[in-house]
């Protein structure tokens, strides 16, 4: 499906508001899913909006795929511009080693073992929503977007 930055603007702030409305969940996980693909898809949109060219949308799709921290490379890259600060980035390492392989949504051996160590190896949730936070505030500042 070919999506407009707009879509994904959207998408994307629905996702983040799907996670708020869940926070008080007493499994966390749900939260993290919801609050990467925001930041993905959001940040996606965003470079979109400045090239949405069939090779941008191809490397967007095959070379960044789902990993949280090279959609931020490819937004630094597009605006010329830095989003988030090195405790975002720190925390955004973390969560990816859980998005980027889909481990949050299969519930891989990956996650299983780290459910069974009381979820080490994440960040704290506050600081993924914070990362999400600042992604929606950056589109809607965007004329053309929420």
């Amino acid at each position: 499906m070919n999506f407009t930055p707009y879509a994904l603007a959207l998408a994307s702030q629905e996702l983040r508001d799907a996670a708020l409305l869940l926070r008080t969940s007493r499994f966390p996980v749900t939260n993290f899913l919801l609050f990467a693909m925001s930041i993905e898809l959001g940040l996606k949109a965003a470079v979109l909006n400045r090239d949405n060219t069939q090779q941008m949308k191809d490397r967007l799709k095959g070379q960044v795929g789902h990993d949280l921290l090279k959609a931020n490379e490819e937004y630094e890259s597009a605006t010329a511009s830095t989003l988030f600060n090195t405790a975002d980035e720190v925390a955004l390492q973390k969560l990816n080693r859980f998005f980027k392989g889909k481990h949050l949504e299969y519930f891989t051996v990956v996650m299983i073992e780290a459910m069974y160590q009381a979820f080490a190896g994440f960040p704290p949730l506050d600081e993924i929503a914070e990362c999400s936070r600042k992604v929606s505030e950056m589109l809607a500042g965007q004329n053309n977007f929420l």
